[in-house]
């Protein structure tokens, strides 16, 4: 039996509403098409293009400070289907877990 390893960021804890924003240059992000996004995908962006050598947990909590600092009430959320090391390196691959 392989158990997969799910982790996954989302936009806000479960009580909250995900924001969007109408002008994803508020964080420093080249506009795309319509130029709006979401504000927890352009933090974690944002944090990335800064710093792509990162943490877990440190990615998590930049986000958090990020949408603080411009006035988003959601906060950020970690999951996962198994515990993981969150002070490992930050990867789009696979993690050691």
């Amino acid at each position: 039996l392989l158990v997969a390893l799910v982790i996954m960021f989302s936009g806000c804890a479960d009580g909250q509403t995900s924001a969007d924003v109408a002008n994803v240059s508020q964080f420093g992000m080249a506009p795309g098409p319509g130029g709006a996004g979401g504000a927890c995908t352009n933090a974690m962006i944002s944090v990335l293009q800064q710093k792509p050598q990162i943490t877990i947990i440190e990615l998590l909590e930049e986000m958090r400070k990020i949408l603080e600092r411009k006035g988003f009430k959601q906060v950020p959320q970690l999951s996962t289907s198994r515990p993981i090391d969150m002070g490992q390196p930050f990867t789009f691959g696979l993690l050691n877990h």
